[in-house]
């Protein structure tokens, strides 16, 4: 390979790597976004006897719960929704597409180590979404 073509090679590879980092970034931030909000809601509303946590417990309404307010808040909080709903798949995905870059950028630098930790994170929300406790966020977020 020469020198020119490993250099395109090591680029791309960087590239794409700041790409899976920041739409991983994007999901699990998301995601922890809407675990902040639930957090929010169970404080105001009977902390961890509600429903989420407790089985049997005071189940309300996300609209009812969460600060949404009309129009704009409301849009706002799309992609919450989306996350939680529909987010396992394409953050198994990008999970799954990071591991290949890893390998290939094993080398200590900064993109490295970036991605390194979002991909742990995206693991870490992947595992959460599979979890009876993801699906009871699905659930109450369904509601």
């Amino acid at each position: 390979m020469t020198e020119a073509t490993s250099l395109a090679v090591r680029t791309d590879t960087a590239s794409m790597a700041r790409v899976l980092t920041v739409l991983q970034t994007l999901l699990w931030g998301i995601y922890l976004w809407a675990l902040v909000l639930l957090l929010l809601a169970a404080a105001d509303y009977g902390g961890l006897g509600f429903w989420p946590f407790a089985s049997g417990g005071d189940m309300r309404d996300p609209k009812d719960v969460l600060p949404l307010g009309d129009g704009a808040g409301q849009i706002l909080h799309l992609p919450v929704l989306l996350t939680v709903l529909f987010g396992l798949l394409p953050g198994a995905l990008l999970l799954l597409a990071a591991i290949p870059l890893l390998i290939a950028q094993a080398k200590s630098g900064r993109m490295h180590r970036m991605l390194l930790v979002s991909t742990v994170m995206m693991g870490a929300v992947v595992a959460v979404q599979m979890t009876p406790f993801g699906a009871l966020v699905r659930e109450w977020m369904l509601d």
